[in-house]
């Protein structure tokens, strides 16, 4: 996985937005066998692998509660 963040900044004084490029590999294997009495009669294998891309803007909230910090 590889991101790669474009952008950051403040939108006001509890938001930010982030701005990334996301690119995945998936990569991904099945296998099959039937049996009968201990002898395999037939079987199957696959594999297979995707890549993924994406433009992703989120904007963040963010703010803090001072009534759930505690002291111990």
């Amino acid at each position: 996985m590889k991101i790669v963040v474009k952008d950051f900044k403040m939108l006001d004084e509890k938001t930010y937005r982030i701005v990334a490029d996301v690119e995945a590999t998936v990569l991904c294997h099945g296998e099959w066998q039937q049996w009968q009495k201990g002898i395999p009669l037939v079987g199957a294998s696959a594999s297979a692998d995707a890549d993924f891309k994406a433009a992703i803007v989120c904007d963040i909230g963010v703010s803090l509660n001072v009534k759930k910090c505690r002291r111990n």
